[in-house]
């Protein structure tokens, strides 16, 4: 079950499981497939997996938008932007085998803030950019085996690991573009 809180309302959801919860009844139905949070809202020791936002443009965020998460895995998600995560502050996260669909971005996490997160496994599709990451500020992460269909390679340009990121003291291996 996901939960959607009005606005103002902070919201805490710890150890819980959510899957499939697209449909939650919030006027955000843009983003946020399995959680959408307000800017301070908190998701602490969560499994957030199989989740969907749309396939727009102005969707992201396949399993989670906004808030900070904590201690959280993220898996098996689909979004045009951000298919794990979209604009979030994530610390100490897993972010596996998320996936962008349509000419999207990001296939961990897009417009976040990563501190010691490992994302591994996610691709973008339809020479989307940022396998692992995209438009974020990494701290600490180690971000491998990720991939995408566009140019570039490693953590510049379409990269498959990160594409137009910060990388501060991170560990980036085994990423593939092309």
């Amino acid at each position: 079950m996901c939960v959607c809180r009005e606005r103002g309302d902070p919201e805490r959801l710890y150890a819980g499981q959510w899957r499939r919860a697209l449909e939650r009844g919030c006027a955000e139905e843009l983003n946020g497939g399995g959680v959408w949070s307000e800017p301070g809202g908190l998701v602490d020791n969560c499994v957030i997996v199989s989740n969907t936002a749309p396939n727009t443009s102005s969707g992201g965020g396949g399993g989670a938008y906004g808030g900070r998460l904590v201690n959280c895995t993220i898996s098996s998600n689909l979004a045009c932007l951000g298919a794990g995560a979209r604009s979030c502050v994530l610390s100490n996260c897993t972010l596996v085998a998320n996936g962008t669909i349509g000419y999207g971005h990001g296939g961990g996490a897009a417009g976040a803030t990563l501190y010691s997160c490992v994302l591994t496994n996610n691709s973008t599709a339809a020479y989307g950019s940022g396998g692992g990451a995209y438009q974020s500020l990494l701290f600490n992460c180690v971000v491998a085996g990720n991939s995408t269909t566009s140019r570039g390679g490693g953590a510049t340009g379409s990269g498959g690991g990160t594409a137009s990121c910060t990388n501060n003291n991170c560990i980036l291996s085994g990423n593939v573009s092309g």
